[in-house]
């Protein structure tokens, strides 16, 4: 009878030993889950449809006007209410800019997404916003600047340009202390435009001019700036 007791002592310690631990599992699990919802419960995301994000007129030279815009073609809205750089409402996904002639005749068209890489984009929920133009290289044809997120003190802009066959890319990736997302730069003479950026292994903003030579933009070596404030002037 001892023997018999014994055995069944065991067994029972060893049913309550699996039982704890498959309650701990299961507690360990649900857990986990809670906080992955807890982590992600800020973000809601939803599809839409295409949209105009910006619009702006370009002298077309010889008294004709170009309406220039950019269109989200396929995308979705993304609502983050945790505190931060990404608070709020954005539209991320692929866009296009066009050109359009008095007439509403589409001109040229170009994926916008490939100016930056073929990276997604974003842009937040707003009113579409102005593009700026200005002629940067001094070839007769309307410049423009398109900005993506680079960081708490700045963006990096692509510069575009309509030319007679479509649309061209001047430069790329242009880290400039704005966060507007179409900018006018400061003329630095013939051919030339002035950039301004937060250096942060220097901790302080620089200045730097950009010349247009044989075909394409080249730096100057850049300076502390005289000035603290945006890279993009008032239009």
């Amino acid at each position: 009878m001892k023997m018999k007791y014994r055995v069944a002592l065991a067994l029972i310690l060893v049913l309550i030993i699996i039982t704890g631990t498959a309650c701990q599992t299961v507690s360990e699990h649900h857990n986990t889950t809670k906080l992955y919802t807890a982590a992600t419960d800020h973000i809601t995301e939803e599809k839409i449809t295409p949209l105009l994000i910006a619009e702006g007129i370009a002298d077309a030279g010889e008294g004709a006007e170009m309406t220039i815009q950019i269109l989200m073609t396929e995308g979705k809205e993304i609502t983050d209410t945790e505190p931060g750089p990404f608070q709020g409402t954005f539209r991320t996904g692929k866009f296009e800019v066009i050109a359009i002639n008095s007439s509403g005749q589409e001109l040229a068209r170009l994926p916008l997404n490939d100016a930056f890489g073929g990276e997604e984009m974003s842009f937040q929920q707003d009113e579409p916003f102005e593009l700026l133009f200005d002629d940067y290289n001094d070839d007769g044809q309307p410049d423009f600047t398109i900005g993506q997120w680079g960081g708490s003190n700045g963006n990096f802009y692509c510069l575009l340009t309509l030319e007679p066959n479509g649309f061209g890319i001047l430069e790329r990736n242009i880290y400039s202390a704005d966060h507007y997302p179409s900018i006018r730069y400061a003329k630095a003479g013939e051919k030339a435009f002035l950039n301004k950026y937060y250096d942060q292994l220097e901790g302080k903003y620089m200045d730097v001019v950009h010349r247009w030579t044989d075909g394409a933009f080249v730096k100057d070596k850049p300076v502390e700036a005289k000035e603290t404030s945006s890279a993009g002037i008032s239009p």
